[in-house]
Formats: structure tokens, sequence, C-alpha cells
């Protein structure tokens, strides 16, 4: 016969039903995190609760429900005091009733929520992730990009059907300036548990194509303020901060900012003021450029009326400077023509005197004169013959005298 006491299942699990009853009759505050968050067609809410211990294990795990009375209280009045959606992955302080059924086993109906736990664990968990960032180098790295004096091929993240992307295009296409852009738009979830994933694959697309581009704009518009926590998010905004282009983000409200806005190159409230800003930036390149332009213009304007000045001046000098030399060289010609006409008158006169030397020369040497004079010439065969070696016997010689000639044989 088996001694020891027993229980039947029965018994035990109203033992327990009584145990638990007894130990948490006025109900308990709750520490956890979601785990699982669902919501069925009657507004029910059904909820996985986790605790995890070193390197995310988890060590207790718990299901919870929220009946849709209190549902329709507790969610947007935790939403609107801590500005994030009652989501996944978020720590949350909750009171509980609890029940143990001897069929079903325990259960945990929440019936309040501390918004204030969760805002501190968010805010140590976002100050940890910016640490993060920080200590690995890439907090400012997007923000030290240089972004293009006109930024006008645009990667655009966003849902296709959200209101901030079509305010978004009809600003830049419409823009006042008349400036043209191109505009490219990667589908992605702007809200919810899918926003990490969806947009780092369209960042990693962009990626693929990043020389068709100038800079990436990640826009929504509207949605709720609860719906930004999706942005604080290590992974996403990691990618963001190390991505090789500007990247301008438009998802938040003017009172708010993710982690995402603090890594980009800027961060702009709405999708319109993205916009704005590019339109500005390319206005500002081309006004500058427009005034160098001007200045290019009018300093050429001034070169050219200075050299048109200094042409005129220089013509007058060379005029001037012509005339002058026309005269001096005339001056010189006349000068040089009394030289000419003097030197000739020189040198004729000379060559007069010369000449007249020279015929009296020839005059007092003629041998005619010489033989007027009582001297006699004689001649051989038509030369003076100036020796007797000259001549032969038989020789015909012809005897030239003032007043005739006689011809003679020599004998």
């Amino acid at each position: 016969m088996f001694e020891k006491q027993t229980y039947s299942l029965l018994e035990l699990n109203e033992q327990i039903k009584r145990s638990i009853k007894n130990a948490f009759s006025g109900g308990v505050w709750v520490q956890a995190e979601i785990n699982e968050l669902r919501e069925n067609a009657n507004g029910i809410c059904y909820l996985e609760l986790t605790e995890k211990g070193e390197s995310d294990y988890i060590v207790a795990k718990q299901s919870a429900i929220i009946w849709a009375s209190t549902y329709r209280m507790l969610k947007p009045y935790f939403e609107s005091t801590t500005g994030i959606a009652l989501q996944n992955g978020i720590k949350i302080l909750i009171r509980c009733s609890i029940e143990f059924h001897e069929v079903y086993g325990m259960s945990l109906y929440i019936n309040d929520i501390e918004p204030s736990y969760t805002v501190g664990d968010l805010a140590l968990r976002r100050a940890k992730i910016i640490e993060q960032l920080r200590s690995e180098g890439i907090l400012e790295m997007n923000k030290g990009l240089i972004l293009s004096d006109a930024p006008q091929r645009i990667a655009i993240i966003s849902s296709p059907t959200a209101a901030g992307y079509g305010d978004f295009r009809s600003q830049i296409e419409k823009n006042v300036f008349g400036f043209k852009f191109y505009t490219k738009l990667f589908p992605a979830t702007m809200q919810g548990q899918q926003v990490e994933n969806s947009i780092i694959e369209a960042l990693d697309k962009i990626y693929e194509q990043i020389d068709f581009f100038d800079v990436v704009v990640i826009i929504r518009g509207g949605g709720a303020t609860s719906d930004l926590s999706a942005f604080d998010n290590y992974n996403l905004a990691a990618h963001v901060a190390q991505f090789p282009l500007p990247i301008i983000s438009g998802i938040g409200h003017q009172r708010d900012s993710s982690i995402v806005d603090l890594v980009a190159f800027r961060q702009e409230n709405t999708p319109t003021a993205v916009a704005e800003f590019l339109i500005k930036t390319i206005n500002k390149s081309f006004s500058e450029a427009e005034f160098f332009f001007n200045r290019i213009v009018d300093t050429i304007k001034q070169r050219f009326q200075n050299e048109k000045i200094n042409v005129e001046i220089l013509s007058q000098k060379l005029f001037f400077n012509a005339k002058n030399g026309i005269s001096l060289a005339n001056d010189f010609l006349n000068i040089l023509q009394i030289k000419i006409k003097n030197s000739a008158e020189n040198n004729l006169n000379n060559e007069k005197h010369q000449l007249k030397q020279t015929e009296e020369f020839i005059k007092w040497n003629n041998p005619q004169t010489i033989i007027n004079k009582g001297f006699s010439l004689t001649l051989k065969d038509g030369k003076i013959v100036k020796s007797a070696k000259q001549l032969q016997k038989g020789d015909l010689i012809t005897t030239l005298l003032s007043d005739g000639k006689k011809e003679s044989i020599v004998k």
C-alpha cells in the first residue's frame, strides 16, 4: 500500500489556484518585455511576455490578455503618453490579476500600465544605441559627406501611398524656380515591425545604382508619433550613418527626433520641408553662379572699355609718333639730299679738274706736239722705232716731220 501523501491532478490544481488567489488577491505589478502582440477581431489583445537574461536568453515566458474594453483605454493612453506604439520589443510595467484554472492553467489579465517605465527604458536603450554608434565612429559619418551644389537626382525611400510622398513630389515638381529634378521611388514600409528591414533593403537597392543619384531622402507623412519608435533602431541607424550618399530625413514632426534623424546628413520636420531644402540649395547655387557670371561679364566689359581707351591712346601716340617720324625723316632726307648734291658737285669738279689735267698731259705728250717742236718720229710697220736694233737692212721706214712724212729704205 502506497503510504506517501498524494494529490489527484484536480486536487493539485485546486491547491495551486487557492495559493495563487491568496498570494495575489490584490493584483501585482509585473515587469516584462512584449515578445508578441496581436489583436483579434473582437478587440481583445493577446500578448506573449518574456524576461531575458544575459545574451538576450529568455529566462521566463507567460501569456497575457487585455480584454477589449480595457484595451480600448490602455492603448491610446500608453501611446499618447510615451509617444511610441504598444508593440513587440518594448518593456512594460503592467498591473495584472492572476488566475489559475484547473483545465486551462494560469492566465495574466492586464488591467493597467505604467507609461513612465517604458519611457525610461526606451530612453536608456536609445542612449545606449547612440553611445554604441559614437564609439564605433559612425555617428557623424553621414553628416561629414558633401552635398552636391545641385542635388537634382533624388532617390526617395517612402511608402508609395503615403500622403507625404505626394506632398514631396508636388513641391519638387511645381517649384517656382522651374528647376528640373529626377526622382526615383524605392518603396518601403514606414511603420510597424517591417520598417527596419524594408528601409535597409531600399538602401541596398540604391547603393547598386549609386552613381545615378546625388542624395537620398527618407520621408513619411502623417501617421502616429508612436510609429517613430521603429526609427530608434541600431541596425537601421548604422546603415543610414554609413551610407555613402547624403541622406535627408523627413520622418517625424517638429517636436520629435529619432536616432535615424540624428545620424542623417540633415533632418527636416516634414517631406515638404525636405523638398523646400533641396530647392533652396539649388537656388542658392544658381544665385551664386549667376552672381559670379555677372561679375565676370562686368569685368570683361570693363576690361574691354579699358582696352578700348588704351587702343585710342595708343593710336593717338602712334599717329603723333608717325607724324613726328615722317617730319624727322623729311628733314633727314633734305639734309641727305643737300649732302648728296654737294658731294656730287665736289666729285664732278674734281673729275673735271682731273680730266683737264689728263687732257693737258695727253696734249703735251702727243707725238705731233713733240714733232712740232723740231723732233721727228720713225715708224716701222706703223709702230714707233725706239732702237736701231729694231731695224734691218732693206726695212721700209716712215719718218714723221712737222710739215709731213718721208719714206726710206734702210741701207
